[in-house]
């Protein structure tokens, strides 16, 4: 017999502000179970840590049920790279991840370091800012487009396509699109990609759409259909889980002064600060998967096509792998936190996303040392897999 686990309050604000004592304690009672749903539910880090790695486990496409096939959305997302298995995975992980990570390599700390310039003139006259929306969402975003290859003058529209596609990566996030308006901004995102990609071409430049459409890998490169499906996730993905690490951290970090101090007296510390936030309030709680054959997982028998849910924010809080979980410690190490997942499914923006990071909070301890939260308890974004902050108003401390 395994244990059955009755349903959580997932949108209750209980849970929505502070979901790890509903996971503490499920993992206390077993770290794996089935809800009276249906899915599996798994809260301990060695049985999701192995799920992550299981060869017959694979991906799940619940939201692309909520849509109708013919969609624009569908079509726009059903070959993002987090939806494919393998082989197609294996193959467009290959071709994108080669120019990504090249273009990261070569110009993300050059493009990161002028946006947080701009950044920081903005900030000029300014005693309080609201950081969410005037520095966490922007400094991830601009350095996305710009490493994609999206002239500045068309950001402001394109970032508007963007933001409803956050319903395909969280079906339960709070959205004020419509399904219309979320129709509308897949069918011009698809378009204006179309249109920038066949330019690309003629007129090649130092991006990851012009590396795409140039590059060959053993011979191989992506049809004009998979390069622009996944162009259109790295736009969304490649700032979301920054935006959330931002505001969580910053968060984290300044509701004891005692760690903010800390950050700006010891500023060589913020890269094992960065990975102690991650695991403390991770941006990725959720990713949902499927058994692709009858399985065994912690004593359990796991039925082909069974979901599974395997919660990231709470492994990284298990107590059999982190000293003391609960608390916030910026000089954890070792921190082998599942915050980016493991495996082949693994984040394809985690370098990016921990120099976003790094180069962030030093920016913010070097001219705002005196920087203090407005409200001490901000307004949480609705969502399960996604877990971030609706606004962060700050003190400059000027």
């Amino acid at each position: 017999m395994h244990t059955i686990f009755p349903n959580w309050p997932i949108q209750s604000p209980q849970f929505i502000n502070d979901p790890y004592p509903f996971y503490r304690e499920r993992r206390e009672i077993s770290p794996i179970g089935q809800t009276r749903a249906g899915p599996w539910c798994l809260t301990g880090y060695d049985v999701i840590e192995k799920v992550l790695r299981h060869p017959d486990i694979g991906v799940h496409k619940a939201q692309h049920g909520l849509v109708d096939e013919n969609s624009s959305i569908r079509h726009l997302s059903e070959r993002w790279v987090i939806f494919c298995d393998p082989p197609v995975h294996t193959r467009i992980r290959r071709l994108v991840g080669q120019s990504f990570h090249r273009l990261v390599k070569e110009e993300a700390k050059s493009i990161i370091t002028e946006v947080l310039d701009n950044l920081l003139t903005e900030f000029e006259n300014k005693r309080e800012i609201e950081f969410i929306n005037e520095f966490a969402y922007p400094l991830p975003l601009y350095v996305i487009l710009k490493l994609i290859g999206v002239p500045a003058e068309d950001w402001a529209r394109v970032t508007e396509w963007v933001k409803p596609l956050a319903v395909m990566i969280d079906p339960y996030v709070s959205t004020p699109y419509s399904f219309e308006q979320i129709e509308t901004a897949a069918s011009s995102l698809n378009d204006y990609l179309t249109l920038l990609t066949d330019n690309k071409r003629k007129q090649p430049s130092q991006d990851v759409i012009s590396h795409l459409t140039h590059d060959k890998n053993n011979g191989d490169q992506l049809s004009t259909e998979d390069l622009i499906s996944n162009i259109s996730f790295l736009l969304f993905a490649g700032h979301e889980t920054t935006v959330n690490l931002l505001g969580n951290g910053l968060y984290a970090a300044l509701k004891d002064q005692t760690h903010w101090k800390y950050l700006v007296h010891s500023p060589e510390k913020i890269p094992l600060a960065v990975e102690e936030l991650l695991r403390y309030d991770s941006p990725i709680q959720l990713t949902i998967k499927r058994a692709l054959k009858d399985i065994k997982i912690g004593g359990c028998a796991i039925s082909a096509g069974s979901e599974l849910r395997l919660f990231l924010g709470a492994a990284n809080r298990d107590p059999d792998h982190f000293e003391n979980p609960e608390q916030l410690m910026l000089d954890r190490s070792p921190n082998p936190h599942l915050a980016f997942g493991k495996g082949d499914h693994s984040c394809m923006g985690t370098t990016l996303a921990r120099l976003e990071g790094k180069m962030a909070f030093e920016m913010l301890v070097q001219n705002f040392p005196k920087m203090e939260l407005i409200e001490s308890a901000p307004p949480r974004k609705i969502g399960l897999n996604l877990r971030g902050l609706a606004r962060l108003p700050l003190s400059l401390g000027r």
